[in-house]
């Protein structure tokens, strides 16, 4: 699934954490990454404006070039420090605007691994982020790095959808390349005074055996879902907020990767603000593979 994966950098140590992720996943011995570096050259920004000084113009394109020897002979030494016998190591320099650069590249990828602040060295999400712009476009799935540690423990989280499902194979497939143990986790969601008042369920006990029976019809379906690819696998239904039982799962159980579909119950095709995925990539520690169902390719 994994034949070819790119990793997008920027030069800084937190950009690299995506390095060992991405090499451990890839497909091996046929499987290429490519390492990736986008500039938004000061050539660019003057080049066609009228009255630009010819000694800025000059400068500008002395500095582009200098900037791209400098970021080939960063991905070259990366190339050959991370050399190996059994997959193919690319490496390329373009100029534009970041995240641009990196989505066409992702057309020809199954997968993009990024660290979540190379870019913008910031220490939380941030709206606006070059991370976040490829997510909301990715054609592939994208792996957000915020840990540089090895990773043994997988959690994909499904709200019983046919689209969240589509979080399950690459879930999978990155487990069993990592060496993961996998937890499923279903979350149904609680039936709040407010729902139970509009509902007109006053009577608790009825409240209850509702609440039962959605729990023993998501137990149901965990229990229905087939992995041929993975040997040791959890299967978990819990009651409550999904973002906030997601993360407080994660966290319990020093979860180092959660995997999730962008719009398991929406379906819609863009990134939305106030999503599940999303407060749980804002709110997560760890790391996130993060599957667009209208995008997801299996090969």
């Amino acid at each position: 699934m994994y034949d070819r994966v790119l990793v997008p950098l920027d030069g800084s140590t937190l950009s690299e954490r995506a390095l060992a992720p991405a090499l451990a996943l890839v497909t091996k011995p046929s499987g290429e990454v490519m390492l990736l570096r986008a500039l938004l050259a000061e050539a660019m920004l003057v080049r066609g404006i009228e009255g630009v000084d010819p000694y800025v113009e000059s400068w500008a394109v002395e500095r582009r070039d200098a900037d791209r020897k400098e970021s080939a002979e960063y991905l070259a030494a990366l190339q050959n420090a991370n050399r190996r016998d059994d997959l193919a190591l690319h490496t390329r320099v373009v100029e534009g605007d970041v995240s641009e650069a990196i989505l066409l590249a992702a057309q020809a990828a199954d997968l993009i691994v990024m660290s979540t602040h190379g870019y913008s060295g910031l220490t939380r999400w941030v709206l606006g982020s070059v991370t976040e712009r490829v997510l909301s476009a990715a054609p592939c799935p994208v792996l957000v790095v915020r840990q540089s540690q090895p990773m043994h423990k997988v959690l994909i989280a499904l709200d019983g959808s046919d689209l969240s499902e589509t979080a399950i194979a690459p879930g999978i497939e990155a487990a069993v390349r990592l060496g993961c143990k996998a937890s499923l986790l279903r979350v149904v969601d609680e039936i709040t005074g407010f729902e139970r008042a509009q509902l007109g369920l006053g009577d608790t006990d009825i409240a209850n055996r509702l609440q039962e029976g959605l729990m023993k019809e998501a137990q149901t379906y965990l229990g229905s879902l087939v992995l041929p690819a993975l040997q040791e696998s959890h299967r978990e239904v819990v009651v409550g907020s999904a973002a906030h039982t997601i993360l407080d799962y994660a966290q319990a159980h020093e979860i180092d990767l959660i995997v999730m579909a962008t719009h398991g119950r929406t379906g819609l095709s863009k990134w939305v603000y106030g999503s599940v995925t999303e407060k749980v990539l804002r709110g997560a520690h760890c790391n996130m593979l993060v599957v667009r169902p209208a995008a997801h390719r299996l090969r």
